[in-house]
């Protein structure tokens, strides 16, 4: 009698323990599944592309989306191969001119680092170099939205948002649009601007440094079209209409990847 007792006793003390057991496990098998559930969920990996234009040339491409981009000297665009979110997202550093394939249901969007700008189906251009002081966006057709932060402007046909990056700024102007998308076509404008836009502006296509040697160099202005000249061409034409002078002194080396870069000395005669 007291043997079948013990017996009982041990027979409900491992059930006992087998529900104690089956409690504890249960979380654990829980979180297994969902874990489980969660990796036969996920998003596929997006393979991305990554183009760079050489200096001295435009490059030119059409996105997965019928979108075509045309990349500048120095610039860098990286997109998917494939969008398939509900969104179209690419990344860029230089400057680039877009024209962005229509769908309302699916935003173009151009992330610069500072800013990005949201479109559907808009032609603009987005010159945003990694050393410059400032981020300049130029609409040509449609309607974009450009955002930094919780700051929003909207742009119209016509109009230009510059971005100062030190006061993180943006104001919007009218402008003459051709001097800012001409560089896709392979023409440098140049329409009144100071020498020293100019030469920045040379500087980022050429990839050289000007050193002004006389700070009242700063006050002329030139007025020019180029298209298929050399660098040393078109400083040639400056020399004739200006009263300055260029010599070359040497080449510096630049960046991680230590390229030689030709530093111009600017004169006043």
């Amino acid at each position: 009698m007291q043997r079948h007792k013990s017996r009982r006793k041990k027979t409900r003390f491992i059930t006992y323990c087998q529900r104690i057991a089956a409690i504890l496990l249960l979380p654990a098998i829980i979180a297994i599944v969902a874990l489980m559930m969660k990796k036969d969920h996920q998003e596929p990996l997006i393979a991305y592309n990554e183009v760079t234009a050489p200096y001295g040339m435009v490059s030119s491409l059409t996105l997965p989306d019928s979108s075509k981009v045309w990349l500048n000297a120095g610039s860098t665009l990286k997109y998917p191969a494939a969008f398939t979110s509900n969104v179209r997202e690419v990344e860029m550093s230089g400057e680039a001119y877009f024209e962005v394939h229509a769908d309302k249901e699916h935003p173009f969007i151009v992330n610069t680092g500072d800013l990005k700008v949201t479109a559907t189906g808009t032609a603009f251009n987005i010159c945003s170099f990694a050393k410059a002081q400032e981020e300049v966006i130029t609409l040509v057709t449609g309607k974009v939205a450009v955002s930094q932060e919780n700051n929003i402007k909207h742009l119209l046909p016509g109009q230009q948002l510059n971005y100062q990056r030190a006061s993180k700024s943006m104001e919007i102007t009218d402008i003459d649009t051709y001097k800012y998308i001409s560089w896709k076509d392979g023409i440098l404008a140049f329409r009144d601007d100071p020498l020293k836009s100019i030469f920045n502006r040379l500087e980022q296509v050429y990839q050289v440094r000007f050193i002004l040697k006389d700070t009242s160099i700063n006050q002329f202005t030139y007025r020019a079209t180029f298209k298929g000249e050399t660098l040393d061409e078109i400083l040639d034409y400056m020399g004739m209409s200006i009263p300055i002078t260029f010599r070359t002194t040497e080449t510096e080396k630049e960046g991680n990847d230590s390229i030689n870069v030709r530093t111009i000395e600017v004169y006043k005669n």
